[in-house]
């Protein structure tokens, strides 16, 4: 789409069969990252040719929402089904490490640049994940869960999160 008209630039890209759910921006290889709920892959579009490059990434079960790492250069791939994150090398495009465990029916994914975490929101069993990147080996990344329990407040509800982050 041409921001500046708001009109659509050229024809649909395909990617992968299955339902494609999240799209997230690599601005360091100026690239576009898709998830392929069905097909479990993640695919890759170059954005100077509008062509998908490569083959579709493989990922762990039903890949649903992601989100870049600009500091470490990864996207982060939420496996819904499974309830785990894949991490993905942009500079390879590969899959790094072991997927990192995360709570039930994560739907959500953001990052925080300055202090190097990524936050993944757990439907299913009401909590948040917090992951340290700037872990490099998956396999030690820091995690958290903080539980979230809803509140009535003055008829209106909020959020209330008892718990913080950190380990010893």
């Amino acid at each position: 789409i041409d921001t500046s008209t708001n009109s659509v630039i050229g024809s649909p890209i395909p990617v992968e069969n299955g339902n494609r759910y999240e799209i997230a921006y690599d601005s360091a290889n100026k690239r576009m990252y898709v998830t392929n709920y069905n097909s479990h892959t993640v695919s890759v579009i170059d954005t100077s040719t509008n062509s998908v490059i490569g083959s579709p990434i493989p990922v762990e079960n039903g890949p649903r929402v992601i989100a870049y790492d600009s500091v470490n250069e990864h996207m982060y791939v939420v496996n819904t089904r499974n309830s785990t994150v894949s991490v993905i090398d942009t500079s390879t495009n590969s899959v790094i490490g072991s997927p990192i465990p995360i709570g039930n029916l994560a739907y959500g994914i953001a990052y925080d640049s300055v202090n190097e975490r990524m936050y993944v929101t757990n439907y299913g069993s009401h909590t948040v994940s917090v992951i340290d990147t700037s872990i490099q080996n998956t396999e030690k990344s820091d995690i958290a869960e903080i539980n979230i329990s809803q509140s009535k407040n003055n008829g209106g509800s909020c959020l209330i999160a008892p718990a913080t982050y950190g380990s010893e």
